[in-house]
């Protein structure tokens, strides 16, 4: 198909401005789609790949990094998180285990988060060649000494629900 103009007449696009060839910004892709270079229509990346930095084609993330996808299909390259857990009977009989549990957290944390160690000051335990790419995140989740509690919190951090 073909649009056909008279003579002296002038194709305008939705942003206003003339012209023959579709603008740049009207087909730009979201993360995790490319622009295809026939069509210059947006195309999934395949399973596992997201969008080059021209928007030409799709690669794998760099090491270190894996592809998330959100809730309508677009994909970006993310540092992995690893999580862990501290469980205990935190809130029964002492706050005070809650209280090392989130201390030594943030402290390990400043090691790399520069908002918390210019909030809280340096480190009290430097962590030496700490790899700045990290994500650590740690959940902590409590029994309150009563088994239904407990077997709750650990069910949530199974799921991914923070405990």
């Amino acid at each position: 198909d073909a649009i056909t103009l008279k003579s002296g007449e002038q194709l305008f696009w939705m942003d206003g401005n003339p012209g023959a060839v579709v603008p740049d910004a009207m087909t730009a892709c979201k993360p995790g789609y490319y622009k295809d270079a026939e069509t210059l229509l947006c195309q999934q990346c395949s399973e596992g790949l997201v969008t080059n930095a021209d928007q030409s084609g799709c690669e794998a993330c760099p090491f270190g990094q894996i592809p998330v996808e959100d809730d309508v299909g677009a994909r970006t390259c993310e540092y992995y998180q690893i999580q862990i857990g501290a469980y205990g009977p935190f809130t029964s009989i002492s706050t005070t285990f809650l209280s090392a549990a989130v201390a030594a957290d943030l402290d390990f944390r400043k090691n790399f988060d520069t908002t918390i160690s210019d909030r809280f000051g340096p480190p009290i335990v430097t962590v030496p060649n700490l790899n700045t790419n990290l994500r650590i995140k740690l959940q902590i989740g409590t029994s309150d000494s009563n088994p239904d509690v407990g077997v709750g919190t650990n069910l949530e951090f199974f799921q991914g629900q923070g405990g």
